[in-house]
């Protein structure tokens, strides 16, 4: 469950809803969000919230479950510096914590891709559940289209949930591991596009793109330069729709 959703459900159950917590404080509803998704709370923020809620529950370990459910309890996760959060399960398995892009944001993405508190407090969390905590930073991105789509157990279909690990900049210069991870997340300056890289040229700074479908007058190779490249992400998860 997304935190800003356990938030809202726990305030509702109060009752107080999320819009009365705009007007008491001011906050816009994504920065309350963005807040209650970190472990630590400005003091002035917080004091608000606490004004406004009229309990004294941030600082509590006890947060109730809501509904029943395993939900995730604000203090459970952890944020490891400059690397995605994650929940330690207990049993052997980590949760992540990434944002999500939806298609419809994918431009302002492009735009604000190295802005951390824009990332924050415009996008939802995506989790997926791994054996070991995975190091460095991630991100989520719903899929557009079906250019990856080739009705096999490779096939990353439309509307599915890719979550990719970043490759800074500085690794470009060496050859991509292109035979441990093969399907990548490109943020190229004018697109986000989901594919398999089959080739880099390091010495001309070029990556040949290739679609899953077999339909190659509509899905041809194509190459990039990586100059105009702004992000590259080895796909890690993905998790299709059905």
């Amino acid at each position: 469950m997304h935190e800003g959703q356990f938030l809202k459900d726990f305030i509702e159950q109060k009752p107080i809803k999320v819009t009365k917590v705009v007007e008491l404080t001011g906050i816009k509803r994504p920065t309350i969000y963005t807040h209650f998704n970190k472990q630590q709370l400005d003091t002035t923020i917080k004091g608000r919230y606490k004004d406004a809620i009229g309990i004294d529950w941030l600082d509590k370990k006890d947060l109730p479950v809501v509904g029943g459910s395993n939900a995730i309890l604000l203090g459970e996760i952890n944020y490891p510096e400059d690397e995605s959060p994650y929940t330690d399960l207990g049993n052997g398995k980590y949760l992540m914590v990434v944002p999500l892009v939806p298609i419809r944001a994918q431009a302002g993405y492009i735009d604000h891709f190295e802005d951390s508190e824009y990332i924050e407090s415009t996008f939802d969390k995506h989790y997926f559940t791994v054996d070991r905590q995975y190091r460095g930073k991630y991100m989520a991105f719903v899929v557009d289209g079906d250019s990856m789509d080739n009705d096999s157990k490779e096939a990353i279909v439309s509307g599915s949930i890719v979550t990719g690990r970043d490759i800074q900049r500085q690794h470009w210069r060496n050859k991509l591991h292109l035979h441990r991870f093969q399907d990548y997340i490109i943020v190229h300056k004018d697109n986000i596009v989901i594919k398999r890289i089959t080739n880099h040229n390091v010495d001309k700074g070029i990556i040949t793109c290739h679609s899953l479908n077999e339909n190659k007058e509509k899905y041809p190779d194509f190459d990039l330069y990586l100059d105009d490249c702004l992000q590259i992400l080895n796909i890690v998860n993905v998790t299709q729709v059905r």
